[in-house]
């Protein structure tokens, strides 16, 4: 997942977390600005946070939802907060 990516680019050798509400916000968020604005946020998010684990306060304003903060989501474990694939389209 791009989150994970960005992480190792931007806290490389740490083993920085994301709490399941944080990635839940991160995953409900429409990200008109795309893999840049999403590059912007875990980058913001690793700065401001406290390189242990990242919570929906470490977000910027616009993308944080109302979720209680729960216990952190590994790499392994992120795939359960995915949307569904949508069916591939034939042309």
């Amino acid at each position: 997942m791009l989150v994970h990516h960005f992480l190792d680019r931007y806290a490389p050798g740490t083993n920085l977390q994301v709490t399941s509400a944080a990635m839940k916000s991160l995953l409900h968020y429409d990200w008109p600005g795309n893999v840049r604005e999403l590059e912007n946020c875990v980058a913001r998010a690793v700065t401001l946070g406290d390189r242990q684990v990242i919570d929906v306060n470490d977000l910027p304003p616009a993308i944080r939802t109302e979720h209680p903060s729960a216990a952190p989501v590994s790499a392994r474990d992120a795939h359960r907060f995915l949307p569904p694939r949508s069916p591939k389209w034939s042309v």
